[in-house]
């Protein structure tokens, strides 16, 4: 369901993405930053000062290139990697704090991860109870070996399996069957937040439909919230709320769906929303944006505007400095001088 248009700001004035009045952010991620050592003397700024919320309820979609930094920054939030700075808050309280076994496995237990890879995610040695079951078994220690399996066929028939593909390995699955397991292992231990990396990139086009549509009716039926990470913007489109651009480590621009779409400010945006295929060839060369020149290296990156090397509207302040993410309308933020 689309989210009220009603939106604020936060009071410490961090450009946040905008949320509901009535809702507290259930994510809350601020200055986030992943840096991987090369060298002495390079570093690669995989994620570089990024900073939003995720509403209750809510699907963010993020886009952008490959490299660009949007699966690093969904490791970070599930804790798969350590930030090399900021601070990511769940229900209001600092992930990156957590010192406890306990506290580790709590927030595990809430924030699960669905990864772009079936072939690799999913363990060839383990049979489908073992790998959608273990989750269960780890969080209900007190479960018998028949309620684990009861659970486990509620929630293949949840993803649209069933109880006969219990005893099977992962090579006995086409690529959509073992996508769908993984979806039915994330949600075993019934999280409240998960994070699609990229879920249907590796599917066919009829496949990803139904898992697209499968998604929607589970976050109906058991109040999930979504990050979706995705290449594809028509899907991103389809299935987000809200929507990060993110460019070379950064987050160019963010904003509703519709007011992204119909009113992209970003260069950045408006090349990647011209690039969707359209179904009259000549008004798609009329209408289409070619982003010139290749992506700059994210190791060690200049000091200013990350786009500025491509960009068809660069003028000497974009290379004197980094432009702020900030508000230029209601609930759309935009790291750009261009758009004054």
């Amino acid at each position: 369901m689309p989210l009220s248009e009603e939106r604020t700001k936060l009071s410490n004035g961090d450009p946040l993405a905008s949320r509901p009045l009535e809702q507290e952010p259930l994510m809350k991620v601020e200055h986030l930053c992943k840096y991987f050592p090369i060298s002495k003397k390079e570093i690669l700024k995989a994620v570089d000062d990024v900073t939003f919320t995720v509403s209750p309820r809510e699907t963010v979609g993020v886009v952008g290139e490959s490299g660009c930094g949007k699966s690093t920054m969904g490791r970070c939030i599930v804790r798969l990697y350590h930030p090399t700075s900021g601070k990511i808050y769940y229900k209001g309280k600092d992930i990156t704090q957590i010192k406890t076994q306990e506290e580790r496995q709590e927030y595990c237990k809430s924030v699960q991860m669905i990864f772009q890879n079936p072939y690799s995610s999913l363990n060839p040695r383990m049979t489908v109870v073992d790998v959608v079951g273990e989750g269960i078994r780890l969080y209900h220690k007190d479960y018998s070996s028949a309620q684990v399996n009861d659970k486990v066929v509620e929630l293949l028939e949840k993803v649209g399996l069933g109880p006969e593909h219990m005893s099977r390995f992962m090579h006995e699955f086409s690529g959509g069957q073992r996508q769908r397991i993984g979806i039915a292992r994330a949600l075993s231990v019934s999280p409240k937040f998960i994070i699609c990396d990229e879920p249907i990139s590796s599917l066919d086009v009829s496949i990803q439909a139904q898992v697209i549509n499968m998604l929607k009716n589970l976050q109906e039926e058991m109040g999930l919230t979504y990050l979706f990470i995705a290449h594809d913007l028509s899907v991103v489109k389809y299935i987000s709320d809200r929507i990060l651009v993110m460019y070379l480590g950064s987050i160019m621009e963010q904003a509703d769906v519709e007011d992204l779409y119909n009113h992209p400010l970003h260069p950045y945006t408006q090349a990647l929303l011209s690039s969707i295929p359209v179904a009259d060839p000549i008004k798609a060369r009329q209408e289409g944006q070619i982003i010139r020149g290749e992506v700059p290296s994210p190791i060690n990156p200049k000091p200013f505007c990350r786009f500025a090397g491509r960009c068809p509207y660069c003028e000497s302040r974009c290379k004197e400095g980094i432009p702020e993410l900030r508000e230029v309308e209601p609930g759309h933020w935009v790291a750009c001088y261009h758009v004054e």
